[in-house]
């Protein structure tokens, strides 16, 4: 027995890596039939993990899948009407989820909400500012920027969100700036735009205005060369994917034009490509490929091997106490939520119907439908005028509700892209992350307009006002900073930066630890802010793609949603770890405490309804699975009223837990004080048979005389082992 090691921590090992992109999985077969294809041009990831992908020939459509190929939805079918396609070749997806899809043949682009509802299109005809001749490639920036490479014109146009023309360049011929039949499109995280350039084989870089920086690549087969170099995505890194369309082969290279690596061959096995086009690249590394005349998508990824997980005990909340009570359906889209203290009711934005739901929680069932603006998103509640604030993306607006009525009383314009939206508590003020605009603009509760604008934001998203200083926490998903504003002088009088840059709209405050929880979606994880420093103090791990979040006062814990494992977490903000997980619906977004009921209401945004999670009580729990070897480790701990074994002989190890009553609390102590009594004595009797051990020495309890290793004392004969 080694007292001593009771309370070791079991160390195990994981760790990401990309080396060959190895052949994950594939779908889709000749056909029209769900998840069959005919033309398979463009693929697309969101930020979810959702596979869109165009499919031309003679299905003219738009088919949606999960990340395991699973068919979800489509939409389309052949003409010019809204909605319609004639050739739908790339596709692109925005930080909200909006689709835009460049219909070549029909000469516009056309964009859809994430369910597939036609929103607008732009184009026609023509070489004039804003027209095309077959468009292919497109991608969002990061301020909703929209690149479409115009491909008859040999040039790239560039529109905002709406479509509105802003610029334009790129002639034809072989210099640089040039294009000879440009194909695909992608867009990085600092806006660089880099161009798959067919006919010249080679892949130019260019800054977001279209001034030309660098280009790579020349004809043949070799590494860093193209024969048809026809879509291009880029990772979270900076890293450059060419679906090489001649050579049936995907090359990465870095952000510089440095070949990395290569994989593929012309057939039709796992793997292999006859004629690739579209390829994109997810938040997890893992990559998509758009098979042409295979009629498929194969998907590549990561190698995982072991990484450094650290098993304890603490006193958390139990999975077997937070569970889903009710299911409400609402519109198509549901994305914000906020909760009503004053009416006890439940306010949720719809972002696919342009609408807000209203459920009373006394009977779980909506109780009236209220239209809002374009593309509602973010959701408050003014506990000060009884009010509801929604953030309305598309229509750069935010609609008042009043909670009286259940109507809009007001409209306020002049935003750009609003997203998330708080109350601040005490201020008479709601504070509005606006996207577009890179700023955040406050609003007035008496007038209903916005009385300050505060900017030299990096694509605010979601935020959360800190009543304890009286202060608003934005994140910023274009520079991976919170921004803290100060509602006294509207002003930033703090930047707390080391988080990671993309979307990532949830911001919540926990007024029981004065912290600030932030996801953080691209790394899994929440990173936990103190606002005494404003400094990160804590992440916790082990998310799926986290998007929202909201505090829990009851329990002292924070739920959010995980919206690529379509379930929803409860993290102990005593010791800032994930405590329970449970499935919900499908792609949750935002969520809100009831207080009045302690229940958490959780929007499903991939299936338009919402679920109701009981809050979980507290308990002792502790529980990790990971991989290694076999372990073998007992565990009695009083502290935290929990008896833990770990015992496998199997790759996948399990600490199991034993929950305690107080009386099983008070035997634990007193097995835990008969193990040490039992091993001194046992040690006290071991050492008068084979005498006591003095530094690396060891004496005879006959005559004291040091010994070393012989079997019998030299000086008395006693027998020492």
């Amino acid at each position: 027995m080694i007292l001593e090691g009771f309370l070791a921590p079991v160390l195990l090992s994981s760790v990401r890596a990309c080396n060959t992109c190895n052949y994950q999985t594939q779908w889709g077969s000749y056909g029209s039939g769900n998840g069959q294809f005919e033309e398979p041009g463009g693929v697309v990831v969101d930020s979810v993990g959702n596979v869109y992908v165009p499919d031309g020939g003679g299905n003219n459509r738009v088919e949606k899948f999960d990340s395991s190929g699973n068919y979800l939805t489509q939409w389309g079918s052949t003409g010019s009407g809204n909605g319609q396609f004639n050739g739908p070749a790339f596709i692109a997806v925005d930080g909200v989820g909006n689709v835009y899809v460049t219909d070549w043949g029909n000469n516009r682009t056309e964009k859809f909400d994430t369910s597939g509802n036609y929103l607008t299109q732009w184009g026609s005809t023509g070489s004039g500012n804003g027209q095309f001749s077959g468009p292919n490639g497109i991608a969002i920036d990061g301020s909703g920027n929209v690149y479409v490479v115009d491909s008859g014109n040999n040039r790239v146009e560039k529109f905002d969100s709406s479509g509105n023309y802003l610029t334009q360049w790129g002639s034809k011929g072989s210099g640089t700036g040039q294009f000879d039949d440009p194909r695909g499109v992608a867009v990085d995280g600092s806006g660089i735009v880099y161009v798959a350039d067919r006919v010249n084989n080679r892949v130019e870089k260019f800054d977001s205005s279209g001034n030309y920086i660098t280009q790579w690549g020349s004809y043949g087969s070799g590494n860093g060369q193209f024969e048809g170099p026809i879509g291009v995505a880029v990772d979270g890194s900076g890293n450059v994917y060419v679906a090489d369309g001649g050579n049936n082969r995907v090359e990465k290279f870095d952000g510089s034009g440095k070949y990395l690596l290569q994989w593929g061959s012309k057939g039709s096995g796992n793997g292999q490509f006859y004629d690739p086009w579209g390829v994109a690249v997810d938040s997890q590394g893992n990559v998509y490929v758009a098979d042409l005349n295979n009629c498929r998508v194969e998907k590549f990824g990561d190698q995982v091997s072991s990484t450094s997980v650290v098993l304890s005990s603490s006193t958390v909340a139990t999975t077997a106490s937070m569970a889903v009570t009710a299911t409400v359906t609402v519109g198509s889209g549901p994305w914000g939520v906020a909760y009503d203290s004053g009416k006890g009711e439940v306010f949720v934005a719809n972002n696919g119907a342009n609408s807000v739901s209203v459920i009373s929680d006394a009977t779980n069932t909506v109780v009236t439908t209220v239209p809002v603006g374009g593309g509602p998103i973010g959701i408050t509640y003014d506990s000060g005028k009884s009010e509801v604030f929604v953030t309305n993306y598309g229509g750069n607006s935010v609609s008042v509700i009043s909670d009286a009525t259940n109507s809009v009383v007001a409209n306020v314009t002049g935003l750009n892209n609003p997203m998330g939206v708080a109350y601040g508590n005490g201020t008479d003020e709601v504070f509005v992350a606006d996207y577009g605009g890179n700023s955040v603009s406050v609003i007035s509760d008496a007038t209903n307009s916005v009385v300050a604008n505060v900017t030299g934001l990096s694509n605010p998203t979601g935020g959360a006002f800190d009543s304890g200083k009286g202060e608003f926490f934005v994140e910023n998903s274009g520079s991976g900073t919170v921004s803290v504003i100060s509602d006294a002088t509207n002003a930033v009088v703090a930047t707390v930066t080391g988080l990671i840059t993309g979307i990532g709209a949830g911001v919540a405050y926990d007024s029981g630890k004065s912290e600030v929880f932030v996801t953080q979606g691209s790394s899994n994880s929440v990173s936990v802010l103190s606002d005494a420093t404003n400094t990160i103090v804590a992440n916790v791990t082990g998310l799926n793609n986290p998007s929202d979040l909201t505090y829990d006062s009851g329990n002292g814990e924070v739920f959010v949603t995980n919206n690529a494992a379509s379930s929803a977490s409860a993290i102990s903000d005593a010791s800032n770890t994930v405590v329970a997980t449970i499935p919900i619906g499908t792609s949750p977004r935002g969520l809100a405490y009831d207080a009045g009921k302690s229940e958490v209401f959780v929007a499903n945004n991939g299936q338009g309804t919402i679920s109701i999670i009981s809050a979980p009580t507290q308990a002792t729990q502790t529980s990790q699975t990971a991989t290694t070897s076999s372990v073998v480790t007992t565990s009695v701990t009083s502290a935290t009223t929990s008896l833990l074994i770990v015992s496998t002989s199997t790759p996948s190890l399990m600490v199991q837990p034993m929950l305690m009553s107080p009386y099983l609390e008070i035997g634990a102590v007193f097995i835990l004080v008969a193990l040490i009594v039992i091993y001194l004595v046992m040690r006290q009797q071991k050492s008068g048979a084979e005498g006591f051990q003095v530094g690396s020495k060891r004496t005879c309890p006959n005559c004291g005389q040091a010994v070393g290793d012989e079997e019998h004392c030299r000086n008395c004969g006693q027998t020492l082992r």
